[in-house]
């Protein structure tokens, strides 16, 4: 008697139940979850291609290059890899977990394939949080001197939108840690940061005195810091109650090297009108390039 008068009381919550399920597996998926997955394939399939255009790895050599060491149980932090300050900028040993299954493919593949997995990523995050005006990114110089130079740096964005992303502030910390101090971490977040840190020190204990001891080779200038126009930046403290006027503030504070590094400026912008600006704006990057191209790691700050 008492399981039968049960029965009858839950029958309606377990149909309710079943039916918030289905809603959810069949509604969302074909409402939500279904366009937004095909349209991220989409463009990291469309990115992928275009960055396949180029031939090798670019930046993405040293990710490659670390990795493949790692796997083979040879020394990451070499003379080879750190010999060159413009091209082989070592990251920290975390960052080589980022090529790991892109190891076995050719270098131009490899960078192909990360590049256009991380913008599927990055179109992913931007559809999910509800602001798919934010695409147009793709548009910006910032991200297509990304792609030539197959750059981690757009996959950061993610970090804006996702604070269970935080490991990624493992990878390129100048440019990570503006958008992590923007908003509160989660605890997913900092447990998986927490993990791979570990792991990484695991796998090699002394990474972190080495990598220290190579940055003296990277020549990085805070926007802040460059005259005249740098110092007025401090004005944006005039909307200290928005998460986009600390996110400018710390992005100009931090030390950065190459035009693909102001990727996270472009979430500045609220409105789509403001995007379609800045996005506008940003081709004027590629003057230093076409005035200066023998100097150009000299004169592009200014």
């Amino acid at each position: 008697m008492a399981l039968a008068s049960f029965a009858l009381r839950a029958k309606p919550l377990l149909g309710a139940a079943l039916q918030v399920r289905s809603d959810f597996s069949l509604g969302y998926l074909a409402a939500r979850a279904c366009p937004a997955a095909v349209v991220s394939i989409a463009i990291g399939i469309v990115t992928g291609i275009a960055r396949l255009a180029i031939p090798g790895g670019n930046d993405f050599s040293w990710h490659l290059r670390a990795a493949r060491h790692l796997i083979a149980g040879a020394e990451i932090y070499n003379d080879s890899l750190a010999s060159d300050p413009y091209h082989h900028v070592p990251y920290p040993l975390p960052a080589a977990f980022l090529a790991l299954p892109f190891a076995w493919l050719r270098d131009d593949l490899a960078a192909a394939a990360f590049f256009g997995a991380s913008a599927a990523i990055i179109a992913w995050c931007l559809i999910r949080a509800g602001e798919a005006w934010r695409l147009s990114i793709f548009l910006s110089w910032q991200f297509l001197n990304a792609l030539f130079n197959a750059q981690s740096a757009p996959l950061l964005l993610c970090l804006y939108f996702l604070p269970s992303a935080l490991p990624l502030v493992l990878v390129k910390p100048n440019i990570a840690i503006p958008m992590v101090l923007t908003q509160f971490p989660s605890k997913h977040g900092l447990a998986l940061t927490l993990a791979i840190s570990l792991t990484s020190l695991a796998l090699y204990p002394t990474w972190p005195l080495i990598w220290f001891g190579q940055l003296g080779s990277y020549r990085g200038v805070s926007p802040i810091s460059v005259l005249p126009f740098g110092p007025l930046i401090v004005l944006a403290l005039l909307r200290w109650q928005n998460r986009e006027a600390w996110l400018l503030i710390l992005m100009a504070v931090m030390p950065q090297r190459m035009v693909y590094d102001q990727i996270p400026l472009l979430l500045t912008a609220r409105t789509p009108r403001q995007l379609l600006l800045l996005v506008e704006c940003s081709w004027i990057w590629i003057l230093p390039t076409l005035l200066f191209n023998s100097n150009f790691y000299a004169a592009w700050p200014q």
